[in-house]
């Protein structure tokens, strides 16, 4: 009996399971603009549906807060590069970037994106010149900066001017989480494409 080259198996067997690659979408808008809360329904709209969704938040002024001074896990951080803390009910990271460095925020993205290459959906809130197809979400009033960035407007009803945005942008209701996660769902391949390079980092 002939066995077929180890080379060949490894081919057959990645036709046959191609590399799981997560939906990844962004989302942006001005503060109080429902970015936090429309990330929060979509994230259980498909956690309720058995997929698995990492968040990724954008800190520019490095406000957040994740430790108490004077823990052992604050102490550690000080002193080390990076700190794990394991608990019965989640593990936290945290990782230093680079100092004075202005690519460093988006070389940390693309370093822990890599522990999330088995999710089935990441979502980013913030950091919109990152390549990914991007929701932008606004109440009100929509802020032209945006629309270069966006692949669809999520906007709330009582949006004032929503005819500034080209005739081909996509308007979501903000309200219809049903809605706007089958756009994720139906384009986040397609529009994703326009980041293939950098999506390969969520490839195995």
């Amino acid at each position: 009996m002939q066995v077929a080259p180890s080379h060949i198996s490894c081919a057959t067997h990645q036709m046959q399971n191609p590399p799981h690659t997560p939906i990844i979408f962004a989302f942006s808008g001005k503060s109080n603009s429902g970015k936090t809360t429309l990330i929060c329904k979509l994230s259980e709209y498909f956690k309720a549906r058995g997929k698995k969704v990492a968040v990724f938040k954008h800190d520019p002024k490095d406000k957040a807060v994740f430790d108490t001074e004077g823990k052992d896990s604050y102490k550690f951080f000080q002193s080390a590069d990076a700190v794990v803390l394991i608990s019965p009910t989640r593990s936290i990271i945290q990782c230093k970037n680079q100092p004075d460095s202005a690519s460093s925020e988006l070389e940390a993205f693309y370093k822990q994106i890599q522990q999330f290459k088995d999710y089935d959906y990441i979502f980013i809130e913030g950091l919109k010149h990152l390549p990914f197809a991007r929701i932008v979400v606004a109440r009100e009033s929509i802020e032209s900066q945006y629309i270069p960035y966006a692949q669809a407007f999520a906007l709330d009803k009582d949006v004032s001017n929503a005819h500034i945005l080209p005739a081909n942008m996509p308007q979501l209701h903000l309200n219809d989480i049903e809605q706007i996660a089958d756009f994720i769902v139906r384009h986040g391949g397609d529009l994703g494409s326009k980041s293939h390079s950098k999506e390969n980092v969520c490839k195995q």
